[in-house]
């Protein structure tokens, strides 16, 4: 299910101060952005200054305090597209004027996850066994060993896209499906049903040969490409509603579960998540 915003438009930055009208309106239409306009100077050294960012930092700590129950966020200044191209490239002392959308979307409660644990668990399991059933027939036919993903930037030299071909005594789930590596990840497309699932590779160290990792983005991904062939999924996708900050939700509470463990190829990524193996073997009994 995807939510389309409400979008209101403020004539001046007062309007940001009436807060009991804003939170009325977050709390009716379940995703409200509001334009607030703005005039940013470019400095000397190419730098911008945005004098009306205090004032919508402390509305967005405010609205945060109100709305416990909704993420809060300034969006990326808008400019004017016209003033945009008069200001000569951004020159220093050029005025910008524009909007910053102050986005306010509810989010999936922890109580709403938690009545729909099981079916999470079991959509996330199939998201597990799909990517690495899907890794080990490509290592198949690449003919090398599956255990080559798992090192960092190994695959390189590799073909990076394609089209899995039937290999004998094995199938691929879904019929045919073609690869691509982009980065760290191999994506898979099901050319049948439009299926897409993420394998994502060098977390050896860490997962061994477990290509199953979860990303928020890659798993809302997977759940809303798998419905037109899995209809059971739909409940989870009505509560996560294509949101990214959902499908994070909904990871962290599998953590705090023990149904995952966050992972790291590197220190600034904490949003990796792996299937703890107890919890993998529990499913396939």
């Amino acid at each position: 299910m995807v939510i389309e915003p409400t979008r209101i438009k403020l004539s001046d930055l007062s309007g940001l101060l009436g807060m009991e009208e804003l939170v009325r309106l977050a709390i009716a239409t379940e995703w409200l952005i509001v334009e607030a306009p703005t005039i940013v100077t470019v400095r000397q050294d190419g730098s911008r200054l945005d004098e009306t960012k205090p004032l919508r930092e402390k509305v967005v700590c405010e609205l945060a305090i109100l709305l416990p129950a909704h993420k809060v966020w300034e969006g990326r200044f808008v400019p004017n597209t016209a003033l945009l191209a008069a200001a000569k490239d951004n020159a220093a002392g050029s005025q910008l004027d524009g909007v910053v959308p102050l986005c306010i979307r509810k989010v999936v409660s922890e109580t709403s996850l938690e009545d729909r644990l099981d079916l999470l668990i079991s959509v996330a399991f199939d998201y597990r066994e799909l990517a690495n059933a899907l890794m080990h027939l490509l290592a198949q036919q690449l003919n090398v060993d599956v255990s080559r993903f798992a090192a960092k930037g190994s695959w390189h030299d590799l073909d990076q896209s394609g089209q899995l071909r039937k290999q004998e005594g094995s199938a691929a789930p879904d019929g045919e499906w073609s690869y691509f590596f982009h980065g760290q990840d191999c994506a898979f497309r099901s050319l049948s049903t439009g299926r897409t699932v993420e394998a994502r590779l060098g977390f050896g160290p860490i997962c061994g040969d477990d290509f199953g990792v979860f990303d928020p983005g890659f798993f809302l991904g997977f759940i809303n490409s798998s419905l037109a062939s899995r209809y059971e999924y739909q409940p989870i996708a009505d509560l996560l509603c294509d949101w990214w900050e959902n499908a994070r939700l909904a990871l962290e509470l599998m953590e705090d579960r023990g149904v995952l463990r966050r992972v790291s190829r590197r220190v600034e990524d904490q949003l990796s998540w792996v299937m703890n193996r107890d919890a993998a073997d529990s499913r396939r009994l």
